[in-house]
């Protein structure tokens, strides 16, 4: 990347359930507190990594009332409710995290992914660069020259020559695969039947849902036959797939990224309280600011 400015934006509740794995580790009340403990030690690997000028935090604050689910009462709606263990430490990891001064940014008509798209647009128009972290595939669309993703393991960057040498395909393509392929974890129908291998044979052999259709004759048997039963979905699909990126709906600005003051001594308190004594350097020597 080149010598910018970079915010490292954070996809919350992703990188929560993406720290959720690996054995229990209980306090002497009985918690668990497994999860506190692998978030922040990743959030540190990242800031090592990124050394960015900014942390921001995007979060998801509903499923019910985003704008997404009144265009299509489906979606999202098969999703169970939250692990309550999980729910009770991404709690206590949102305090300390307000406690430490970064930023969240969410709303509630707009997902976490709507704010990486609207937090990395302001940036490229602005000559900043965006780190986003988050296995969530369906942010790809976001890469671009100052748009980079990385995963909470901090083991794989996407940028475009990444999409280039994997799918052959450019991040407005990936809104047209995601389209044509459909999302069951989101209830998203896309083209019932054409599934994610059949879905980027298409985007690689047309380059567009538009030359899709517009070449239907010279594809032959049940791809035809699903393309034509599901065209009709497409309209809604590609509102429901694709990423809200314009920043003036919330806001979104440059002083919005900056780091409030910090608490140490409630970050302390919640430490000792939840009893993660692996912690407390962590956060008084790395991640609280020095001096």
């Amino acid at each position: 990347m080149e010598d910018k400015k970079t915010v490292l934006a954070i996809d919350f509740n992703n990188c929560v359930f993406a720290s959720a794995y690996g054995q229990p580790l209980t306090n002497s009340k009985g918690h668990n507190v497994n999860v506190i403990i692998a978030f922040f030690n990743k959030l540190k690997m990242l800031i090592d990594i990124v050394n960015p000028t900014y942390i921001v935090f995007a979060s998801d604050l509903t499923r019910e009332m985003t704008f997404r689910r009144k265009l299509y009462p489906g979606y999202k709606a098969q999703r169970k409710p939250m692990d309550p263990e999980i729910h009770d430490q991404m709690r206590t990891i949102s305090r300390l995290i307000a406690l430490l001064g970064y930023p969240t940014l969410n709303d509630y008509t707009y997902e976490a992914d709507d704010v990486l798209g609207m937090i990395s647009r302001y940036n490229m128009i602005n000559g900043m660069n965006t780190v986003i972290i988050s296995s969530d595939r369906d942010l790809y669309q976001l890469v671009n020259k100052r748009t980079f993703i990385m995963t909470p393991r901090g083991d794989k960057v996407i940028d475009l020559s990444y999409m280039n040498e994997n799918y052959k395909l450019t991040p407005d393509q990936w809104v047209e695969l995601k389209m044509l392929q459909g999302d069951r974890s989101d209830n998203i129908p896309g083209i019932v039947g054409i599934g994610p291998k059949t879905a980027l044979q298409l985007m690689q052999d047309f380059g567009s849902i538009k030359a899709i259709y517009e070449n239907i004759d010279i594809i032959r048997g049940k791809t035809k036959e699903l393309l034509l039963l599901g065209k009709d979905n497409l309209e809604i699909t590609r509102k429901l797939v694709t990423i809200v990126t314009d920043y003036t709906l919330l806001d979104i600005n440059e002083e919005k990224f900056k780091r409030k003051e910090a608490y140490p001594n409630e970050i302390r308190d919640i430490l000792f309280a939840i009893e993660t004594p692996s912690l407390r350097p962590l956060f008084f020597y790395d991640l609280l600011p020095q001096g």
